[in-house]
């Protein structure tokens, strides 16, 4: 863990919310959710298929009562076919199920192939993965935040929401929260 995780976890050791994924989480700037704590398990270029384990550790070592989980866009960079994405994410909700936690299963965000060049983060890999992730959402505690069509115009990253056409700059983190906080109930009932 490094130091920027180490002393978001310090601050917040009794947080209900839990974020977890990738780097989109891990730059997700604290002040935005206010008076609300938040526990930040973000990792810079963390993969699905592979968080599982930190996942299963997070959850248990901080008990949240709710967990926002972003992840899947660097399996995709990496070749990995979105059933398997879908699948590890599934483990995760699985997870959280057993220990009465809710997720919030967030949309795999959106690229700007004209700033992000890697061609293996395709716009119909993204939607795909987020149609499965979407289906997983079958039960009460599970519920799709539909991150990609709250940023997406004409199925890209507006250069306004970026800093290099794959991640958020402080516009594009400022769009989302208020997206979370208006169209869930993530910090309803803490």
């Amino acid at each position: 863990m490094d130091l920027r995780n180490w002393i978001r976890n310090a601050l917040y050791e009794q947080a209900d919310v839990l974020l977890f994924g990738d780097s989109q989480i891990y730059s997700w700037p604290d002040a935005l959710f206010g008076e609300h704590a938040v526990k930040n398990c973000g990792q810079n270029g963390d993969v699905a298929t592979y968080a599982l384990r930190r996942f299963k550790r997070a959850v248990a070592n901080y008990k949240p009562k709710k967990v926002l989980i972003e992840i899947g866009v660097n399996d995709i960079g990496h070749g990995i076919s979105v059933e398997t994405v879908a699948g590890a994410i599934e483990k995760m909700i699985d997870t959280a199920r057993q220990r009465s936690v809710q997720v919030k299963l967030c949309a795999v965000l959106p690229v700007n192939p004209e700033i992000w060049h890697n061609t293996s983060h395709s716009v119909k890999k993204i939607i795909h993965l987020n149609q499965l992730l979407e289906g997983l959402c079958r039960s009460p505690e599970v519920q799709f935040v539909d991150f990609y069509n709250a940023l997406s115009e004409n199925d890209e990253l507006p250069e306004r929401f970026t800093t290099d056409g794959l991640h958020l700059n402080y516009n594009g983190y400022i769009h989302i929260t208020k997206y979370l906080f208006e169209t869930t109930d993530m910090f309803d009932s803490l």
